[in-house]
């Protein structure tokens, strides 16, 4: 909430600010595409921070809430899911790293502060005080002090996890998944719905490290042909995951 005014994450359509002053008729003020799959969002004055996906994080000021203008992105190197704001700090459930700590005291040009490793799937993130309490799907609730994640002497590089694409995209009748094991592992490729609902798991099983291709033709597991549409298609190995978005013309 921003005074009278509700802010969504609405997935592939970026975000979406509602007038509530009368919350029996909220009015659809303004839109902002964010370019990724936004999952999370946090408000601070003026200030919004959007969890996007692939992409990172998007800092956006609503000075006029019809009008949301993006000032500042940092790429978390995973998929942002949930995001924080406190004070000068930007707290990011971006698995599968974790949670990243960002210093936003310029939000034009947000630095990295610090890092804490879940080593599973960080979806949310809240920050009350000097607690930073982080929901993991593989682990359930981390409960951290605050310099646990932000006392890092030098900021260190981010592994590279996973890079998912499809060419062609748009695509019919099928489309070819690139991407990059940096080690040998079990892989799994799904393909979702916007709303999250799994319509087919085109590959399941174990690859040798180095660049890989995979074909789909956009069937799901019973080889029936998916309707035209948007699609979100999950890359998982070695606890790295990538999301990319896919569209399928029939």
């Amino acid at each position: 909430m921003h005074d009278s005014y509700l802010l969504l994450a609405y997935g592939f359509d970026g975000i979406r600010i509602l007038r509530v002053n009368n919350p029996a008729s909220p009015l659809l003020i303004s839109t902002l595409d964010t370019e990724g799959f936004s999952q999370g969002i946090d408000v601070q004055g003026d200030l919004v921070a959007v969890a996007d996906g692939a992409s990172g994080v998007r800092l956006l000021q609503i000075d006029d809430p019809a009008s949301p203008i993006e000032v500042g992105q940092y790429d978390t190197k995973g998929t942002a899911a949930g995001v924080d704001i406190e004070g000068d700090h930007l707290f990011v459930a971006s698995y599968p790293y974790g949670v990243i700590v960002l210093d936003i005291a310029d939000p034009t040009e947000p630095i990295y502060a610090g890092i804490f490793d879940t080593a599973g799937t960080s979806q949310t993130v809240t920050v009350r005080q000097d607690r930073v309490y982080l929901v993991d799907m593989e682990d359930g609730l981390w409960i951290l002090n605050h310099d646990q994640v932000t006392s890092v002497d030098e900021p260190g590089v981010l592994p590279s996890p996973l890079r998912l694409s499809a060419f062609p995209n748009p695509f019919n009748p099928q489309t070819r998944f690139s991407f990059s094991l940096p080690v040998p592992g079990y892989v799994e490729l799904e393909i979702y719905t916007p709303a999250g609902r799994r319509v087919a798991r085109p590959f399941g099983d174990i690859l040798p490290a180095g660049p890989h291709a995979l074909t789909w033709r956009g069937v799901d597991d019973n080889g029936r042909p998916l309707p035209s549409g948007v699609y979100l298609a999950r890359l998982k190995s070695g606890g790295l995951t990538d999301l990319s978005k896919i569209t399928l013309v029939r």
